[in-house]
């Protein structure tokens, strides 16, 4: 990403934490490490993870027997209502660990009053979670 010079600071903090929300989103809506597999996290997928955890918590923790889920990577994994909440657990301990990264580099960029200094900032360090480490 270029340096514009003509930017004021406010317009650089705009810029920069605009990237930096654009990025915890495409982290957040990619995939995610459970169990020895990548699962992906797309709206879509979060809405079924979510939809079968209330499945799995109307039938007392049960899914049917022989429920598969299909990974990031398209194969599918027998799974148990216990399992899924495992899953949802790991999911949202991820983005967590996403979100309080893009927290503090917004923060940091906000602390800085030089609009150059601003776009320079390095916002994709290794704060933010590894999609293929369980959290």
């Amino acid at each position: 990403m270029t340096v514009d010079p003509s930017l004021n600071v406010q317009q650089a903090q705009e810029l920069v934490t605009n990237w930096i929300d654009d990025y915890r989103a495409d982290l957040c809506g990619n995939y995610f490490t459970f169990n020895d597999h990548q699962w992906d996290c797309d709206q879509q997928s979060i809405n079924n993870l979510t939809g079968i955890n209330v499945l799995s918590l109307l039938n007392g923790g049960n899914l049917p027997a022989g429920t598969e889920w299909r990974d990031h990577n398209n194969n599918y994994v027998v799974v148990t209502g216990q399992y899924m909440a495992q899953m949802a657990n790991s999911y949202f301990a991820f983005v967590t660990l996403a979100y309080k990264a893009s927290w503090t580099h917004k923060s940091n960029v906000l602390a800085l009053n030089d609009p150059i200094l601003v776009q320079d900032y390095n916002w994709q360090s290794s704060l933010w979670p590894d999609p293929n480490t369980q959290y």
